[in-house]
């Protein structure tokens, strides 16, 4: 079967290994929310200690998920899998281009993003702005293209929201993959899927995350979800995704919630949705 393989969470072109049925199920088990009554639910994300009660380990933060049974999987083989789920299918050369919205505060920001093999292209109009990601197994190289401007996304701008929302240049490299600190800490089930949870820690004081927690389906290698924590070890960001559709008879991702707190807390302190819709 040919295979529609997005990059994994730039997040967020996510290939999905499960149906519809699956967010059908999900839906009908009731989630813990932290939303006021008459608002739309949100769930509920686990937060681990702080940096200076659960690191005395030399990085960990302290274990939320639960204990992973010995399958002989390491933390690297995990990340590896992930690695693999970002790549398009040898049938898939030309490329799969969808368009898309972020939409932040009622405001909805259009594009496009092309996906080739080891290639991702956003394209934003008004004011016209690219970013390109080009990704290889060692490695990555963000670039983005502005009126009068061709060259690569440097690391102050790491933490800078793409087009004022709150999907960041980190979120969209996926830098954390290729840090070398990785952990197996556990499992967990997001959407009746059972997931393996890796945390990876920053070895440069380079953008907002000082490590980044995520959850991997264990049968695709597709990215469920990520938790990322600042330099004081408080829960700072975390992408989920939401929902799916079905392409060329493969279910991708079709939205994900991107949601950033204020720190330590469960208090949003702003709110993103990334959403494709289905090539034209």
């Amino acid at each position: 079967m040919k295979k529609l393989l997005l990059c994994a969470f730039i997040a967020g072109l996510l290939p999905l290994p499960f149906t519809a049925v699956d967010f059908v199920k999900a839906a009908d088990t009731p989630a813990k929310s932290d939303a006021a009554p008459g608002t739309r639910r949100r769930t509920v994300l686990p937060v681990p200690g702080d940096a200076d009660k659960a690191m005395a380990d030399g990085g960990s933060f302290v274990q939320t998920a639960a204990p992973a049974a010995d399958d002989g999987l390491s933390a690297q083989a995990i990340v590896d899998m992930v690695m693999m789920s970002r790549a398009l299918g040898k049938d898939d050369k030309d490329g799969v281009t969808f368009p898309g919205e972020l939409n932040r505060g009622g405001k909805s920001v259009p594009f496009k993003v092309q996906v080739l093999p080891t290639l991702i292209r956003f394209y934003f109009e008004n004011p016209k702005q690219n970013i390109s990601l080009d990704t290889n197994e060692k490695g990555f190289r963000l670039r983005e293209v502005t009126a009068g401007s061709n060259k690569e996304v440097p690391a102050s701008m790491y933490s800078s929201g793409v087009r004022g929302t709150d999907l960041t240049y980190d979120d969209i490299s996926m830098r954390y993959l290729y840090w070398p600190s990785k952990q197996k800490i556990g499992e967990e089930t997001i959407k009746t899927r059972k997931c393996y949870v890796v945390d990876l820690k920053n070895p440069q004081k380079l953008g907002e995350y000082y490590l980044v927690r995520i959850f991997v389906d264990k049968k695709s290698g597709g990215l469920m979800r990520m938790m990322a924590y600042g330099w004081d070890g408080k829960l700072i960001k975390s992408c989920t995704v939401t929902a799916g559709m079905k392409v060329n008879g493969t279910t991708v991702m079709q939205t994900m919630e991107v949601i950033r707190y204020v720190p330590g807390t469960m208090k949003v302190a702003g709110e993103t949705t990334f959403e494709l819709k289905k090539p034209k």
